[in-house]
């Protein structure tokens, strides 16, 4: 297998992918993932012909993996199209035809059966390489993000000993596709890239001194006046504000489009932030999807795709102090 992922490297440069320097990473993604599979069908085809009397239990792995990876080849295949076009075409028939050429040819029988168990223990998550099966997780659940989470491929994060986190100790979920990163701001303790760290949408957590101690009524108060200050980005267009809490402390959830200018660039955001006051600190979690400004409508479709998803990661918010 790792022989076929160096191939696969080849093929990239081979087939000259600057024109998608944009998704780069995303692209190889895709390319690792479906010789991996690919690479997976081939030895179990093998091992069928040379072993009859394992068909069934061939049949049994073969039934796992796919109800844990529903039509994954397929759809990773597609996803090299939409991407690449026709170099993403050849770059599949090439893939399919290197791994058929340097797959192995025969396996000793007690081989066979332990790369059954193999596949086996890929369909219950237990992936050789993190950054192949966040790959396979982050196209196996990209129509419905949400249901990775509802389906418990999860990873769960504690701020405890996190400096950042001033103190608070608090729990979130999130799905376990998406590559946490180091908080870029002071204030930042973590963030969440999507799609294995190659998408257009992030998810961050923020623990901010502000001193903010306002009550359930004085929170309500503020968001029916209109009086935002310190609340949501007084620079963007305010879709929506309505009053939420956590663990009866009071907050507020925000949606809000922001355009700015970065170099040469114009950039477009769109936000879902919930934040939630606790002891003069406000926890925020915050949800974005971007791209040039040109590609508006591309970043608001990738928000609406993730945005039961982000709203699961909210609710997962628990903040343990009050249980202390």
């Amino acid at each position: 297998m790792k022989r076929n992922l160096a191939i696969l490297l080849v093929l990239l440069l081979a087939l000259n992918v600057q024109a998608f320097s944009a998704n780069q990473n995303y692209f190889n993604g895709l390319a690792r993932v479906y010789g991996y599979l690919i690479g997976q069908e081939q030895s179990l085809k093998v091992i069928e012909a040379s072993y009859p009397e394992l068909q069934q239990d061939i049949l049994l792995v073969r039934l796992k993996f796919q109800s844990a990876y529903a039509d994954l080849k397929d759809k990773t295949a597609s996803k090299i199209i939409e991407l690449g076009g026709e170099q993403g075409k050849t770059l599949i028939a090439n893939i399919e035809q290197q791994v058929l050429v340097n797959a192995p040819k025969a396996f000793p029988k007690n081989q066979a059966i332990e790369f059954l168990k193999t596949v086996e223990n890929r369909a219950d998550g237990k992936i050789e390489n993190q950054p192949t099966r966040d790959f396979m997780l982050a196209i196996t659940y990209f129509e419905n993000p949400e249901k990775e989470i509802a389906d418990k491929k999860t990873q769960k994060f504690n701020t405890k000993n996190e400096p950042k986190a001033k103190g608070l100790d608090l729990n979130i979920t999130l799905p376990l596709s998406w590559t946490e990163q180091e908080g870029t701001t002071p204030n930042t303790v973590r963030s969440w890239k999507s799609e294995a760290g190659s998408g257009a949408s992030l998810i961050s957590l923020l623990v901010r001194d502000t001193g903010d101690k306002r009550t359930k009524a004085q929170v309500q108060r503020a968001i029916e006046r209109k009086e935002l200050t310190n609340m949501v980005n007084p620079n963007g267009d305010i879709k929506k504000v309505f009053y939420s809490e956590v663990g009866n402390q009071p907050g507020w959830y925000a949606e809000v489009e922001l355009t700015q200018k970065r170099l040469d660039f114009e950039i477009f955001q769109t936000y879902k932030n919930l934040q939630v006051l606790y002891d003069g600190k406000t926890i925020e979690i915050g949800c974005s999807s971007g791209n040039i400004v040109a590609k508006k409508d591309e970043a608001l479709k990738e928000a609406k795709r993730v945005e039961s998803l982000c709203k699961a990661v909210m609710l997962s918010l628990v903040i343990n102090n009050l249980y202390q």
